[in-house]
């Protein structure tokens, strides 16, 4: 342990003046410790551990920390599995077993045109669309000829080709309107063609329909 410093005592004299005190006892320095460290060379820590029991960790004990990889510059392990697989090995085509998918068949449809005798699911069509009456003329368009063509398919659209005694006529609109009206029972959509060529002449009419034009006075 050090010693404190001690400062002189200075006893006044008769005429005012100091003293001179009697010397103290001088400074002593602590003594060196009995192990010094040396100022070069390696330090031994062995003289600063407090706790004999323990030692300092050698260079080659000291276990490096791991440096996580960047993704942005590492490269992924190749996979062995496709090298080790044997369908990776295999070059021969693989054929398929089950059966190729068949086309869907073609949505069947029905027609006729004049002069024809019209198939079974057309029949009923027919006999609606005779409740058509041309204003003009006062006859049905089928036996008047205006009727062209008649197609249905399967779900139930309709398509009509059809005509009028002239592409002036001013009653269009009456007779498209009244034939979607009694084919509305027979079919989901009716659409209406109109055809101009060949234009309609009286060659056109059916039997019936020049009776019914000569009994109200036309000679045909």
């Amino acid at each position: 342990m050090t010693e404190p410093l001690t400062t002189p005592a200075v006893t006044p004299t008769e005429d005012g003046s100091a003293a001179a005190a009697a010397p103290a006892t001088p400074f002593q320095p602590p003594a060196p410790p009995s192990k010094p460290v040396p100022a070069t060379g390696p330090i031994d820590w062995s003289t600063l551990n407090p706790a004999p029991n323990l030692a300092w960790p050698q260079t080659d004990q000291v276990t490096p920390r791991p440096v996580a990889a960047d993704p942005a510059t590492s490269t992924p392990p190749e996979s062995t599995a496709a090298a080790t697989s044997p369908d990776a090995a295999s070059t021969e085509p693989v054929t398929s077993t089950e059966p190729a998918t068949q086309a869907a068949p073609a949505t069947p449809a029905w027609s006729w045109e004049p002069g024809q005798t019209p198939p079974e699911e057309l029949a009923p069509l027919i006999e609606a669309l005779k409740d058509v009456v041309d204003p003009e003329l006062g006859v049905n368009i089928v036996d008047l000829g205006l009727v062209y063509g008649l197609l249905k398919d399967d779900v139930g659209h309709v398509t009509i080709d059809m005509t009028l005694t002239s592409p002036m006529c001013p009653l269009t609109d009456r007779i498209e309107y009244d034939t979607q009206f009694v084919l509305a029972q027979w079919s989901t959509t009716v659409t209406i063609n109109w055809v101009w060529l060949p234009p309609w002449t009286m060659d056109s009419l059916t039997e019936d329909g020049r009776e019914q034009l000569r009994a109200i006075g036309y000679s045909v």
